[in-house]
């Protein structure tokens, strides 16, 4: 609420996630709710936009309060993380209002990540272009992120069998590198691992 209040990519995508996902989950129930909640994604759709910067920038962490001033540096470096957050409220804004400019944003997202931080020696996603480490927050949100892509993309769309297995392999290499069970009931996830999915942390 503060004037010179900035907005942050992740917020902004979840909101507009969650408002795309309740218009979805009122649509037979409650008509009236459902409206509200579709308005409501659209608007955040709408300033989402503002943080896109092409297909090979991706989105940008931090706008200012009118949508201006992208920048994706320092400690907001982190754009695997961020553009999945994009990529997943695009991908659910369009399976909520059938709007063809998400779908487009949300494949997009994905040549973006495809193109700039998939690992094709090893698998997975970088932290950054420049990091190639294998980060569990960044990598579990482009697993969901890629969820909902793949269940919302149409059958018939030319990305849906790569979005299909990057997913499939996403989650083997959780199962098989990353989740750990040293004892009975009592697993854990490596919070950073190294390009190959070994143990760095």
């Amino acid at each position: 609420l503060q004037q010179d209040g900035d907005k942050f990519l992740v917020a902004q995508a979840r909101y507009t996630w969650m408002a795309s996902k309740a218009a979805k989950f009122y649509a037979t129930s409650n008509p009236p709710l459902a409206a509200q909640y579709k308005a409501s994604a659209a608007v955040g759709f709408a300033f989402l936009q503002k943080f896109w910067g092409g297909s090979t920038s991706g989105f940008s962490m931090m706008v200012d309060r009118n949508g201006a001033n992208r920048r994706n540096n320092g400690k907001e470096g982190f754009t695997g993380y961020g553009n999945s957050f994009g990529m997943y409220a695009a991908a659910a804004y369009y399976a909520a209002a059938g709007d063809s400019n998400a779908l487009t944003m949300a494949t997009n997202t994905f040549t973006y990540l495809d193109t700039y931080f998939y690992d094709s020696t090893y698998g997975g996603y970088y932290i950054t272009t420049s990091d190639k480490r294998k980060e569990t927050n960044t990598n579990v949100h482009i697993l969901e992120a890629l969820v909902e892509l793949y269940s919302d993309m149409p059958t018939n769309h030319s990305l849906r069998s790569t979005v299909g297995s990057r997913l499939s392999q996403l989650i083997s290499l959780y199962h098989d590198r990353a989740i750990h069970c040293p004892a009975s009931n009592d697993c854990f996830v490596y919070p950073m691992m190294n390009q190959n999915w070994t143990a760095s942390s």
